[in-house]
């Protein structure tokens, strides 16, 4: 595997905000990032619609192979240079259940993140939304 797709809703702050964060990283793996709602990347992959892109974070390999939700992001953590320990780590049994809850809370909850994007939230005013997300999950 050389490169992956990684596809972000262009209409959520947050997701805006992941793929800036993600350009940034340098990476085992190219990282090509597209607007799941451009009408050319509907029409170059039309199977995004049977893994519910409005809800789900989706990547696809240059192998074929499809990823979503928590296996989406740590995929994507796997193809960074600084973050593929913790990718490892997450994909194992003790730690994936959490991974997977983790990938839940934020993205369950990426709408009201990005309203404080928005709004430029202080670091405080975010990790106390996501307290209050994290709480109303468990």
């Amino acid at each position: 595997m050389k490169k992956l797709l990684v596809f972000y809703d262009q209409d959520c702050a947050f997701c805006r905000k992941c793929k800036n964060w993600l350009i940034r990283q340098p990476a085992y793996l190219e990282l090509e990032l597209l607007p799941m709602q451009a009408r050319s990347v509907q029409m170059a992959y039309p199977e995004l619609a049977e893994h519910d892109p409005g809800n789900n974070m989706i990547v696809i390999s240059d192998t074929g192979l499809i990823y979503t939700g928590d296996d989406a992001w740590i995929t994507v953590l796997w193809a960074l240079k600084d973050w593929r320990d913790w990718a490892n780590r997450l994909e194992q049994p003790a730690l994936r259940p959490l991974a997977r809850r983790f990938w839940q809370v934020i993205s369950q909850n990426r709408h009201a993140l990005s309203a404080l994007i928005a709004e430029e939230a202080s670091e405080e005013q975010v990790r106390e939304s996501l307290d209050a997300a994290y709480s109303q999950a468990v």
